[in-house]
């Protein structure tokens, strides 16, 4: 008899134990959600800013470079031209970019499931990160827009070489970077500087955060069993 009593006393305990983790595990997923959307949805100025300059930039690049090709081709520097071309594409692509990340950043939903908001923050990661890579593309043709085909013809040759060196220079830097700016290297330092600021803390807060909730829902998982 004190047996089975015993053994409804232990029931009763570990069914009051399992409500209570579970609410005490809901409450902490809620706050998670909370304090992740809060940090995600910080990223919109930023966001918008970024794409509404680069828009501005690139309506005035096309508008600029459409009147050369059409009244002054034949005198344009030919280096400017097409540097300058180069580099309206590029930050055209990182536009179109910078939208799906508002359209990530304004799905985001408190009420959603967990593990939909981690499948969002990691194409917002992801996004972040290619971006940048692409952006770093520009380099050479900032280095070369300002050159001419007079200069190569009737400068001198230290300046010549001075600029050969300096695209080159940019070129290898710019393909380094394209290759080696990886969600691996995150910890690297070179990688930490770049990705410094608003584009990058609120998301490694984020999975900072999620990965913290994971961690504790394993613990009450062992619990429980």
């Amino acid at each position: 008899m004190e047996q089975s009593n015993a053994i409804k006393v232990w029931q009763t305990y570990q069914a009051q134990l399992d409500t209570l983790l579970a609410i005490d595990k809901q409450r902490l997923e809620d706050i998670s959600k909370i304090k992740v959307f809060h940090l995600l949805t910080s990223m919109r100025p930023a966001k918008y800013f970024a794409l509404l300059t680069g828009l501005v930039w690139v309506i005035g690049g096309v508008f600029l470079l459409s009147n050369l090709f059409i009244h002054a081709f034949d005198q344009v520097s030919k280096f400017f031209f097409f540097s300058f071309a180069a580099q309206l594409f590029i930050t055209a692509i990182a536009i179109l970019i910078y939208v799906v990340q508002l359209v990530l950043l304004y799905s985001l939903d408190i009420t959603e499931p967990i593990y939909s908001t981690q499948k969002k923050l990691a194409k917002l990661r992801k996004s972040t990160i290619w971006v940048t890579r692409i952006l770093f593309l520009q380099l050479p043709f900032w280095a070369s827009f300002h050159l001419s085909e007079t200069i190569l013809t009737n400068g001198h040759l230290p300046y010549i070489l001075l600029n050969g060196i300096l695209i080159l220079f940019f070129t290898i830097a710019s393909i380094w970077l394209f290759i080696n700016i990886r969600f691996e290297n995150r910890h690297k330092k070179w990688f930490r500087l770049i990705f410094a600021g608003i584009e990058w803390t609120p998301i490694d807060k984020s999975e900072e955060l999620l990965q913290q909730l994971d961690e504790s829902n394993e613990k009450s998982n062992k619990i429980c069993e």
